[in-house]
């Protein structure tokens, strides 16, 4: 266990006793001097040949335990001391970066240790700590001396290998390669002269173009001349924006689908109010075309120069005649009275138009809007005088909505551009919406004007895409996505038909219900 080898045994198993070995004798101490001499017992002792003795054979060698290294450890310090100066320095690699930071740990280790001592003085901690401060700002500047003597060592070659190499090649490493500090310095340099380079070309290009203003200022005149210009053609644009202001107030464009699409102007359609007179026969047995006719040759437009803008036929006999202008229909009714035979004028008055008020709560009665309308909306009045007995509701209409409705309010023809063009009016708590209200009343099967479903004499539903008798959801054209094709235009013979039935930009729809409204 400890190290020590076990004796072998001997071959023939007998044992050599020792002189050690007690023997028999007398019991009588005696002092040395009186022991007899060791080699006179021998020479007394009978020699007899004794066998030869087996010589052991050596044993391999066994690794040393820990008992045998801490008694090495414990071995004279002499001895380990002259060992350790036979053999060759081994050089233990730092874990530090620097020297300073080396001594910074130092530094702050004893710093650690001398506040773990307590049996020290104050005072001689203290000398102790600034003896190491100064100890660790001579390394410091020992460190930094070398650092100056390596770039002072350096720069002049760092320059000449930039200005050889330029931006195209990479410096390669000369006998006395540089530090890492020297390579970033020699980076530094390379890229401040690449960046000399490029301002040295920015000002050369700066100075041709300083050398060629004034050249161009010589050719084009003087900078007063082209401010003056300048000014000209602004109030030139201001004037060209002024005018194309008022030609958009004075003109309202109202153009069809059909006429977007085969690129024709249409004449403007205005609001204006269409003064109309009745005429009638006494005599009974006179047909409606028979009136006509005996109209046409009293009044002789062609030869009085009398403007008729529209002539209709209606029941009872009856023929409405219709001109643009008081004045037209001042000289219709004096020479029908001065010319015509069996002829009764009667006169008619135009109704004024209608706005629908979109989405109204239904606990407003009709009181309040009217209430309402001239009290909340007085910008849209200005100088219209209205009252309760100017403004009229007519009826109301379900919305989709079951707490509101749609109003349908007659007004006065000022105020129905005014409310129009603005599009919104306030209503008690609500701001609501302003629409035209059409008086015309549209049959929904046969699809003409003045009457309902319930009086139209006819009995198949006509389609409001083609004109044709089916329903618009069986409609084949509907279906292809072919432009649709209004009847009523189409019986009336104009060419622009190619919209909805039910559109509310039908021409003969415009027509027909400006016909009998006074707008402004």
């Amino acid at each position: 266990m400890f190290g020590i080898r076990t004796p072998v045994k001997k071959p023939n198993g007998s044992e050599d006793k020792s002189e050690f070995e007690e023997q028999p004798g007398p019991s009588v101490r005696r002092s040395i001097g009186d022991w007899p001499p060791i080699v006179e017992k021998e020479q007394q002792r009978p020699k007899t040949p004794s066998p030869p003795k087996a010589v052991p054979q050596p044993l391999p060698p066994r690794p040393k335990t820990k008992a045998l290294i801490a008694q090495e450890a414990k071995a004279d310090p002499r001895r380990q001391a002259a060992r350790v100066s036979d053999s060759p320095p081994i050089t233990v690699p730092s874990r530090f970066p620097s020297k300073t930071a080396e001594a910074k740990a130092c530094l702050m280790k004893s710093k650690a240790e001398l506040e773990i001592s307590k049996n020290l003085k104050r005072e001689i901690k203290e000398e102790i700590f600034r003896s190491i401060e100064r100890l660790y700002q001579l390394v410091k500047e020992a460190e930094g001396e070398k650092a100056s003597q390596a770039t002072n060592k350096w720069p002049t070659e760092a320059c000449s290998m930039v200005t050889r190499t330029g931006n195209e090649g990479d410096i390669s490493p000369g006998p006395e390669a540089p530090t890492e500090l020297m390579k970033q310095l020699i980076g530094g340099l390379k890229q401040h002269h690449v960046a000399l380079e490029e301002c040295k070309w920015h000002t050369r290009a700066l100075s041709e173009q300083l050398e060629q203003t004034p050249l161009y200022a010589a050719g084009h005149g003087s900078l007063d001349e082209h401010s003056q210009l300048l000014k000209e053609n602004k109030e030139e644009i201001e004037k060209l924006s002024e005018e194309i202001k008022k030609q958009r107030t004075e003109w309202k464009e109202n153009r069809s689908y059909a006429s977007v699409v085969s690129g024709t102007k249409e004449k403007e359609r205005g609001n204006a109010e269409r003064h109309s007179v009745v005429i009638s026969s006494d005599d009974q047995n006179a047909t409606g075309e028979d009136v006509f006719n005996k109209i046409r040759s009293t009044l002789n437009a062609k030869e009085e120069g009398i403007k008729i803008d529209r002539i209709r036929k209606v029941k009872d006999r009856k023929v409405i005649v219709g001109c643009e202008s008081k004045e037209e229909l001042v000289k219709i009714r004096e020479t029908i009275k001065t010319k015509g035979k069996d002829l009764h004028l009667q006169e008619i008055k135009n109704k004024e138009p209608m706005v629908q008020l979109k989405d109204v709560l239904n606990y407003n009665k009709d009181e309040d809007i009217v209430r309402a309308l001239i009290n909340q909306n007085k910008h849209l009045l200005g100088d219209v005088s209205v009252d309760s007995s100017t403004l009229k509701v007519k009826f109301r209409r379900r919305a989709r909505n079951p707490l509101t409705s749609h109003v349908a309010i007659q007004v006065p023809p000022k105020l129905w551009k005014r409310l129009t063009e603005a599009g919104l009016v306030h209503i008690d708590v609500q701001r609501v919406r302003v629409e035209d209200q059409s008086p015309l009343i549209q049959c929904s099967r046969c699809l003409g004007y003045g009457h309902g479903k319930r009086f139209c004499r006819e009995k198949i539903d006509a389609c409001s895409h083609c004109g044709e008798a089916h329903h618009r959801s069986e409609c084949a054209d509907w279906m292809a996505r072919v432009p649709p094709s209004c009847c009523n235009c189409l019986k009336a013979k104009i060419g622009e038909a190619e919209h909805n039935a039910f559109s509310p930009e039908c021409p003969v729809r415009k027509t027909l219900a400006r016909s009998t409204v006074t707008y402004c």
